[in-house]
C-alpha cells in the first residue's frame, strides 16, 4: 500500500459523500475497492469523530516474525505496511 493510495481514499471520502458511507460502514471493503489490501488479520476500522489518532497494538513477544521487506518500509516513518 502507498501513502498515496490511502491519501487518494481520504480525500475521495472528504468529498463524495457515497465513499464516504461507504468507507465508514466497510472499510475493508472501500480499502480493497482502492486497491489496497488488508490481511485478514489486520483489523480495520474508520471513523469520523472529527479528531485523527493512532492505535497500536503490540502483540506477544516473538508471536510475529518480521521480513526484512517490512522493517525496511517501517524506518522513519516510510508510511503503512502489514506483515
Amino acid at each position: 500500500m502507498s501513502d498515496s493510495m490511502l491519501t487518494g481514499l481520504i480525500q475521495a471520502a472528504a468529498n463524495n459523500p457515497t465513499v464516504r458511507a461507504g468507507l465508514l460502514k466497510n472499510p475493508r471493503e472501500a480499502l480493497a475497492k482502492a486497491g489496497i489490501n488488508v490481511p485478514a488479520t489486520v483489523e480495520v476500522t474508520a471513523s469520523d469523530s472529527g479528531t485523527w489518532g493512532v492505535h497500536i497494538t503490540v502483540g506477544q513477544a516473538g508471536a510475529v516474525e518480521l521480513s526484512e521487506e517490512f522493517l525496511e518500509g517501517t524506518s522513519g516513518g516510510a508510511g503503512c505496511a502489514f506483515p
